[in-house]
């Protein structure tokens, strides 16, 4: 099954999700942002993932939004 993570670093919160190919929603984490959008960033997707029961080679693609979106090479979010 093909999975599609979704993180998005915000001022206060960070939010990741990861749908499954059928567009079903498989986790959701909201966590608070902190001074580090990249920490935040990662936490937030390795949380997702734990969540999920997945492995991060097990999400082909992953789409970053908010104050991350800029961030390269974020562990756990290269795609």
């Amino acid at each position: 099954m093909a999975y599609a993570a979704g993180v998005d670093v915000g001022s206060t919160q960070t939010k990741a999700v990861i749908l499954d190919e059928a567009r079903r929603l498989v986790s959701r984490v909201l966590i608070d942002t902190g001074a580090n959008v990249t920490l935040a960033a990662e936490q937030a997707f390795r949380q997702a993932l734990a969540q999920a029961g997945l492995g991060e080679e097990e999400v082909e693609y992953v789409v970053g939004t908010g104050y991350g979106r800029y961030q390269r090479g974020v562990r756990g979010l290269r795609r």
